[in-house]
């Protein structure tokens, strides 16, 4: 249902009855829309209070619902604080998925294995997991993740994500198209970081005088997204370079807001990719969804399997399904998947991705740089 509704907001469904659907769906943003003036003029005017914390935050945010591309750009700035000796920690509210009484949060899970010395603090209520974290650990200051639309909360700097590829859809808001807010929230920017502009080259220029129309001061930086190294989910101790994909021919997967960033990526790694399934953002995987790809791979005779880092995190307890694997107990345990499928061994890669700033750099250091020496 969440795919489904993703192809409405984004007009890919042309059919009739989306077109009757997507005019109930405009109704509904007329709503959404009004409630988002009344908010923020509750803020504007003093009747809703915002909140300041002890310490500096940054905010790295959007305007768009779906994959910007935020998270990799949350891990170099952590980068970058830890690198400057400043003690950071990360409040991210984190999409809860229920699965066996546990909760389940992919960015959280992925922050923490990056950075499993910095305080990954998940839940609604942001404000209260900054405060009490500040009564345990000696930080000096957060990076709030998703942070644009949590106006109770004030930040030193605001930080917002463009896609470069999709950057204010079709111009609708929630729940007609993926705008979480009218553009003209974006004067309240401090700066504007376009994400994946090799792939959105052609739209820059455009998209960068869209941006000064709204905020004049706000500096654009603009960004790219690259493959650092595929690791082997079975052994993440091995990890491989990224040639080992050229001219190899895989299955690939993901849930994540864009899934075609995805498999452009592996095609410009000259991958052949003769299976690709993309769920909805966020999925949730058990054992039939594995299953399901795997019987797919065995009938077109795939042994390599490609996901996301940000998939990667959640497929902890299916890794057994993709080839025998020792139990603790020294034994070697055989799922009955494995046993399906003969003995079939199959090779379970993620990308571990990176953003590299091209245009910007010192006017981002900088910004941050003064914040910190205040």
């Amino acid at each position: 249902m969440r795919e489904y509704f993703y192809q409405l907001m984004t007009d890919q469904d042309q059919s009739l009855m989306g077109w009757i659907v997507k005019w109930g769906l405009h109704g509904l943003s007329l709503i959404y829309h009004l409630g988002i003036q009344i908010i923020l003029r509750f803020y504007k005017t003093g009747l809703l209070k915002k909140e300041r914390l002890s310490k500096l935050v940054i905010s790295i945010g959007n305007i768009t619902w779906g994959g910007t591309g935020k998270t990799p750009l949350v891990e170099w700035l952590v980068k970058y604080l830890k690198g400057k000796k400043i003690k950071p920690a990360v409040l991210i509210r984190g999409y809860m998925v229920n699965r066996g009484g546990e909760s389940i949060s992919d960015e959280a899970r992925l922050l923490q294995q990056s950075f499993p010395d910095v305080p990954i603090l998940v839940g609604r209520d942001r404000i209260n997991n900054a405060t009490q974290a500040l009564r345990e650990f000696p930080l000096d200051v957060f990076v709030l993740d998703d942070g644009f639309q949590h106006w109770k909360l004030t930040r030193d700097l605001d930080i917002v994500v463009i896609d470069s590829m999709n950057p204010f859809g079709n111009g609708c808001l929630i729940p007609r198209g993926i705008l979480r807010e009218p553009p003209k929230s974006l004067a309240r920017a401090d700066l504007f970081v376009l994400t994946k502009t090799d792939w959105g080259q052609e739209n820059i220029s455009i998209i960068k005088k869209r941006l000064h129309l709204m905020n004049p001061d706000a500096a654009v930086i603009e960004t790219v997204h690259r493959a650092a190294a595929l690791i082997d989910l079975c052994d993440p101790s091995v990890k491989e370079s990224l040639e080992f994909l050229k001219g190899k021919t895989v299955a690939a997967f993901c849930g994540i807001g864009q899934p075609d960033s995805f498999i452009r990526l592996l095609k410009s790694l000259d991958a052949d990719v003769v299976v690709f399934k993309a769920f909805g953002d966020h999925h949730t995987y058990d054992e039939k969804d594995v299953s399901a790809l795997l019987d797919v791979c065995l009938v077109k005779k795939i042994q390599t399997i490609v996901t996301t880092q940000k998939d990667a995190v959640k497929l902890g307890g299916f890794l057994d399904l993709f080839g025998p694997s020792t139990h603790p107990s020294g034994s070697l345990r055989v799922s009955p998947q494995q046993k399906k499928n003969s003995g079939a061994h199959f090779r379970l890669l993620s990308v571990k991705m990176e953003i590299q700033i091209i245009k910007g750099y010192e006017e981002l250091c900088g910004r941050i740089s003064r914040l910190l020496d205040r």
